[in-house]
């Protein structure tokens, strides 16, 4: 199982990839965990490769300097030109940092 993880404050993205059998009961653990909630599920498709598969855990406060370049970084590799956007829509919407502006064009 690989996948990604973003978040701050109350708003978090996680995608998941790997085989069905090892994502449903880890999806299903998420969903009955009562801090996440809501949790809704966006999609689901069988892929051949996967955008994460090199992917070590990294972490960097959504406030620092530096971040939305750095998540253009981290998201370059994902070849999927839906799924980047996807996670950087997410990412403007909920994670901006309180009083700035994003200028990192997707």
């Amino acid at each position: 199982v690989t996948g990604l993880l973003i978040g701050g404050g109350w708003w978090w993205i996680q995608l998941l990839e790997g085989e069905g059998e090892k994502l449903d009961p880890i999806f299903e653990s998420i969903r009955r965990d009562s801090r996440h909630d809501p949790v809704l599920l966006v999609q689901r498709r069988e892929r051949r490769s996967r955008n994460f598969a090199d992917w070590s855990m990294a972490y960097q406060r959504e406030s620092s300097e530096g971040f939305e370049d750095r998540l253009a970084e981290l998201t370059g590799g994902v070849t999927e030109p839906r799924l980047r956007e996807q996670i950087l829509l997410f990412s403007r919407t909920f994670l901006r940092p309180p009083g700035r502006a994003w200028s990192h064009a997707a």
